[in-house]
């Protein structure tokens, strides 16, 4: 018998149904999408190099941190000041800078109306562990060393603006 005289036999109708309730397969989850609703933050990146800045800002746009306004500084007096005028939802600071240096602008951020509460996170070459202790008590969230990838970023970011840091 070859395959075109053969006769087609139908399986029984409910061989296909499942005994089990259909449901939406799951969402596949990315991390920082589902743990908190997805909304676009302002961000104040605070270096002395502008190719640094340049290099944060697009870590964390790769990191899948949805990024509205970046506002830049080249140190902590920089900062200060755009802070007077503008809110922000995340500071990333350089330790060594001119003028200011990044352990002078946190503690200094009391003082600021519209960054109380906000978290900073360091971004340094600093290779002394006091250093980044000092920045950590002086209310840092967390310390990226540099150079960076940005998965680092996604990592110690994500959990800052998701509160759990």
């Amino acid at each position: 018998m070859d395959c075109r005289s053969a006769q087609v036999l139908s399986p029984p109708a409910d061989i296909f149904r499942s005994e089990r309730k259909r449901t939406k397969p799951p969402k596949r989850s990315s991390g920082y999408r589902n743990e908190f609703k997805r909304v676009p933050i302002r961000a104040l990146i605070v270096d002395d190099s502008s190719v640094m800045r340049k290099i944060v800002e697009r870590s964390l746009r790769q990191a899948g941190i949805d990024v509205s306004d970046v506002f830049q500084a080249g140190d902590g007096a920089e900062a200060l000041a755009i802070l007077t005028a503008n809110k922000v939802d995340l500071i990333l600071c350089d330790i060594n800078m001119p003028v200011m240096d990044g352990l002078e602008f946190i503690q200094q951020l009391p003082g600021v109306e519209n960054a109380k509460g906000i978290p900073v996170v360091m971004i340094t070459t600093e290779g002394s562990e006091a250093r980044v202790v000092q920045a950590l008590s002086c209310g840092a969230r967390g310390y990226i060393r540099k150079p960076f990838t940005p998965e680092q970023v996604k990592e110690h970011v994500v959990p800052v603006l998701a509160g759990k840091s």
